[in-house]
This record gives structure tokens, C-alpha cells and sequence, in this order.
């Protein structure tokens, strides 16, 4: 099991600078680029209402991470740069 967590947490990136219109779709087209995505997962506001401009995505293959990593900062989605 610790190991199935390490490995999980070795494909998942943070993600930040979100637009608060940009949704899990949206990220998905632009981060699948770098591999098959298992999940993405933005951080909300307690009442659910919107997003808090950053997030998670895991990678199912620590390599897609990795060049995610490499190659996705400070492009652009929804007009602001990702960090």
C-alpha cells in the first residue's frame, strides 16, 4: 500500500495560475499531451462554488509527469500562463 502511494504521488503534478472558468475538460485536452491522465483534481472553495486557481493532475506513468513538468510550465490555458 505505501508503495502504491509513493508511486501515485510521483506521477501528480501541482498546477497553479488556473483561471477560475477553466475546467477539469479544459485541463485535460491541454495536459494529455504529455500522457494518459488518471485524474485531475482542482481545489475548491468550501461552498463549492468555484475552483481556488490551482490543482492536481496524476499521470498514470511517472514519465508523462515528469515531461509534463519539463514542457507544460508557463503555457498558456483559458489566457494565464501555468506554474
Amino acid at each position: 500500500m505505501a508503495q502504491q502511494q509513493q508511486d501515485e504521488l510521483s506521477c501528480t503534478i501541482f498546477v497553479g495560475n488556473i483561471a477560475v472558468f477553466c475546467t477539469e475538460q479544459l485541463l485535460l485536452g491541454h495536459f494529455t499531451t504529455c500522457g494518459e491522465i488518471a485524474e485531475i483534481r482542482l481545489a475548491r472553495s468550501e461552498n463549492l462554488s468555484k475552483h481556488l486557481s490551482y490543482g492536481f493532475i496524476r499521470y498514470a506513468l511517472i514519465q508523462s509527469a515528469q515531461l509534463a513538468i519539463q514542457t507544460m510550465n508557463g503555457t498558456i490555458l483559458c489566457g494565464r500562463p501555468l506554474k
